[in-house]
């Protein structure tokens, strides 16, 4: 057998036991072959000394497992959304975005969130995330990514980009009852760009002065 090449800088790398796929273009997935997985940054990636920067990526990673961000398929017989997330934790698509009308704006459970993309969209859909950008909360109460969305149909590639929506998807942490950190919410914002996503992030969201966005390429993103 050929000896797989090493993992891009867009993927994390892992201690436990793994192997590596590549695809048509020479994109690398992560196949996991352990239930507890430990995680170390790739080399190419910032690191950051922020409160509880480490296990935030992590569950990062694992949601981005879990919702398809590196293969762009849900296995909703796999996985468990419980050992990332607190159970009351919901997804707000913030107005305009994906047709959401202003104070129209309701969270949805991320169970129920996880279950309609895998079972109505991304069959028929392909998704890519480009731009990718990570701010960390200074005070480690959660995180934020920018990037675009590209959608495109796997039945006919050739139509073109059906939507480019540039986001903000801010992730907030906190403990459950044995005092291990999960995600306890999840907002989509409207952002042109890391400018206006971090002026959003400081008034809207209530971010400290310091926040800033740094380039980051991971959880599937493809630039």
């Amino acid at each position: 057998h050929r000896r797989a090449p090493s993992p891009q800088p867009e993927s994390f790398l892992v201690a436990s036991s793994l192997s590596l796929h590549a695809t048509s273009r020479s994109r690398h997935y992560l196949v996991w072959h352990a239930p507890a997985r430990c995680l170390a940054m790739a080399s190419m990636l910032p690191e950051f000394d922020t409160p509880n920067s480490k296990a935030i990526l992590a569950l990062i990673d694992q949601l981005a497992l879990l919702f398809g961000y590196y293969t762009n398929r849900i296995d909703l017989k796999t996985g468990d959304l419980a050992a990332v997330c607190l159970p009351d934790c919901t997804l707000t698509a913030h107005a305009p975005l994906w047709g959401t009308k202003p104070g129209k704006e309701k969270g949805v459970p991320a169970l129920q969130v996880r279950k309609t993309l895998g079972g109505s969209l991304l069959p028929f859909v392909r998704i890519a995330r480009h731009d990718m950008q990570l701010a960390m909360h200074p005070e480690g109460k959660g995180i934020c990514l920018f990037f675009e969305v590209f959608m495109k149909l796997k039945v006919c590639p050739c139509f073109g980009n059906l939507m480019k929506v540039p986001l903000l998807f801010v992730v907030n942490v906190a403990n459950d009852t044995a005092g291990v950190l999960r995600i306890s919410s999840i907002h989509e914002w409207p952002a042109k760009d890391t400018a206006e996503g971090r002026t959003l992030l400081i008034e809207k969201v209530g971010w400290p002065a310091e926040t800033k966005f740094t380039p980051y390429v991971a959880f599937g993103a493809e630039s």
